[in-house]
């Protein structure tokens, strides 16, 4: 079956391989251990930094590190996977759209009590709470590991996958968006049959996919990351 595929299609097939295995065995690994990792991680006992270090440490593993090594293996540069200035504006006001159920959601559902990017992750606060420059460091750290890598995360997968399996580039059907989709509502459990969380599930879907979407037609991914700094954990 591969025989029939073209150059970009068959490094595109490998890169996928790559992404599969350096994302779902570290989830694997993570499930298996999480609840010592996070006890671990809630125990003062141990430095701010080194709790924080192995909480990132599982995040990037999960999404990041897969990304990274593509990078590095393929020598490819961000701009390639719509880091570029070009269609900025469009981008970011088509994005923030697809943003407005989820955001509508939470807060008819009374999930929106205060507003901080990344106040959910673990450590967040404690780090804010950090004398300077520790707060600002470590601010810096977490945005970079639960905002941008997680956040470029699926923009390169999504990409490779509609590489991979070529579809029409103007039509609604995005493959690449939808199992990306798909991954963000399984790693963060939001799959169920309760009404509440069937009606969170579709705003995260139309949220991720209609992300993705706009990155394929417009080219610029910068959407996708600023969702992780600024709307993703932030309630």
């Amino acid at each position: 079956m591969k025989q029939g595929l073209s150059s970009q299609q068959k490094e595109a097939d490998q890169d996928l391989n790559i992404l599969a295995l350096f994302t779902f065995l570290p989830l694997i690994g993570f499930l298996a251990f999480q609840e010592p990792i996070i006890s671990f991680s809630r125990n003062p006992d141990h430095s701010l930094w080194m709790r924080l270090f192995v909480l990132a440490l599982c995040q990037f593993s999960i999404a990041g590190l897969g990304a990274s090594v593509i990078l590095i293996y393929r020598k490819e540069g961000l701009q390639k996977y719509g880091l570029v200035g070009k269609e900025i504006f469009p981008t970011l006001l088509q994005t923030a759209l697809f943003a407005l159920p989820l955001l509508i959601f939470l807060m008819a559902s009374g999930q929106v009590h205060s507003y901080l990017p990344f106040q959910s992750i673990l450590l967040t606060k404690e780090v804010l709470a950090s004398p300077f420059p520790i707060n600002f460091l470590g601010y810096l750290f977490i945005s970079l590991i639960w905002g941008f890598w997680e956040g470029f995360h699926y923009v390169l997968i999504a990409q490779k996958i509609n590489l991979r399996y070529p579809q029409k580039e103007k039509g609604m059907w995005n493959l690449g968006a939808f199992v990306c989709t798909l991954i963000c509502l399984l790693v963060h459990r939001m799959i169920g049959r309760d009404s509440l969380l069937l009606l969170q599930e579709a705003t995260v879907f139309i949220l991720i996919y209609g992300m993705l979407q706009v990155h394929r037609r417009t080219g610029n991914a910068w959407g996708c990351i600023l969702i992780f700094f600024f709307l993703w954990n932030a309630f």
